[in-house]
Formats: structure tokens, sequence, C-alpha cells
């Protein structure tokens, strides 16, 4: 696996600290390190129930889910949630949970995902869109000035699709210091990478550390079990929307609509999967 460090991007941020420069300034550098193995300017691409991405839209807020097993079905996501260490001077049990347990994210991809599978998949059937932004929009919107940790709490990064073996390798390794940096990365890491059988999902995951015992983010965030509401800036984040086919006729001139009385003006397309033409 690929570490998850950006030199220049760090060395950026060391020298802009060293003249003192403003939180404003400091931000889109942070938002720049916290983007992880993409382009952070490429498109990238999410299907969300319509009325659940209104919603969102409406209270200024991003919905992420818990990262586990439980949540999305796949025992080595999270792989440092449930993993025994030793102690290599008491011999006692040492565990990563704290560092790991309030790990959240939402799912994007760097393919379009367009194809009748695809909504199949992704839309439950419901009446759902897909939503297009990029890395740098999407981190930027939900990594806040106000936020004294945002820069610590918050990173976005293309998925590495490994096999079984090298997950259970690197984190069943005992050194597990090497999980341990100032910035996060090695934790990071370990919430971005998968087993190969997931490859086609050519996932760009958006996490959160939900930071529990911080006072800012007591106030800021909403914890929902097993969803935590997170503050977004959605107007800087959608480029573009389609809509899918379990929306009715006609469905994408009045999301369009809805859309605009929230702030948000991008263009409204159809799926070629969609039975309805505008």
């Amino acid at each position: 696996m690929k570490a998850l460090r950006n030199e220049a991007e760090i060395g950026a941020v060391v020298a802009a600290d060293a003249r003192d420069a403003s939180r404003t300034e400091m931000m889109p550098l942070f938002v720049a390190r916290n983007i992880y193995l993409v382009d952070p300017d490429v498109p990238i691409y999410r299907i969300v129930e319509t009325d659940h991405l209104l919603d969102d839209i409406a209270h200024g807020i991003l919905t992420h889910t818990r990262i586990g097993e439980k949540s999305w079905g796949d025992p080595l996501e999270n792989p440092l949630l449930d993993r025994q260490f030793t102690d290599p001077l008491t011999g006692g049990p040492i565990s990563l949970r704290p560092l790991v347990e309030d790990a959240f994210g939402s799912c994007w991809s760097c393919t379009p995902l367009d194809s009748p599978g695809h909504w199949g998949y992704f839309s439950y059937g419901r009446p759902s869109v897909r939503i297009a932004s990029t890395p740098r929009r999407l981190l930027g919107a939900v990594m806040s000035e106000a936020n004294p940790y945002s820069d610590l709490q918050h990173a976005v990064g293309r998925i590495q699709y490994v096999s079984e073996v090298e997950i259970e390798d690197y984190f069943g390794d005992a050194d597990y210091s090497k999980h341990f940096d100032s910035l996060a990365h090695g934790i990071h890491l370990s919430l971005m990478a998968l087993q190969t059988g997931l490859r086609d999902e050519d996932e760009v995951r958006l996490i959160c550390d939900a930071m529990k015992n911080d006072s800012w983010q007591q106030k800021k965030l909403k914890l929902v079990e097993p969803f935590l509401k997170v503050p977004c800036n959605w107007q800087s984040v959608i480029s573009g929307v389609v809509a899918g086919p379990f929306v009715g006729a006609g469905g994408e001139k009045d999301i369009q609509h809805k859309l605009h009385v929230l702030g948000i003006v991008c263009p409204v397309s159809s799926s070629p999967s969609r039975p309805y033409t505008n």
C-alpha cells in the first residue's frame, strides 16, 4: 500500500505557518494536504436518494455513515477497530479502538455511475440523483475555518484496493507504532484500504473523525447512529446533477427548481437509464 503523505503540500503548510499566515490563507493549503492519491480537481460522483440530498442541503449538512462492518457489511472495513496489539515493554494488550471508533465516511466514485446496475445498487430502487463534485470542492465544503481541528478531522482519498492477505499483514503487524503520526496519515490509511474484490466501485472516500470529546464538535456535529451530520457548504460542492431511472416523468425539472430554491444552481440532466425524457 502507498503511504498517505503529500510532501509538497505539507511543505506549503509549514512555510505558510512559519510566516504566520492567516487561517483564511491556510485553509486551502490544509485542503490540498488532506487529499490523497487522487487529482484534487477530477470529477467524482455519488448516487443519493433525492429526498435525503435535499434534506441535507436544506439543513447545511452532509450525512456520513460510521465506517465498519456493521454499517457496510465488509469485515475488512476499519481494520484497526477490533485488533489487539501487545505492549513490548509490559506484555499487556493495546487497542487502537479509541483512534478509529468514531470514524465516519461518505462514498464517492471516479466512475460516472450511470449504468442500470449502478442505479439499482446505490439507489435501493428509490427516486435518486447522481451528483458530481471534485475532491477539492467536497473537502473544502466540510473543512470550516471556524473549526480549529478541521485539518485533523477531515480528509478525502482514493481507495487502495489490495488483497486480503496484504490488509492482514499490514494492519496485523505487531509494530502498531506505524499507525501513529501527528497528521493522522496512518489512521487515514486504515480507512482507505479495501479488498480487491471491490475494485469496480472505484471509490473515493470522504472521512471524518467525530472527535466527540471536543466542545466545538459537540456543538456542530449531530450523531444519529449510524450517521454523523457534518456542517457542509453545499453551494460550493455540486457541479452537476443527473436524475436517475426511479425519478418520475418531469422529475428533473422539479429537482432543479428545489435545488435552485436552496441556492444550488447547476445543470440537471436525465440519465440514459431513465425511461422518461425531458
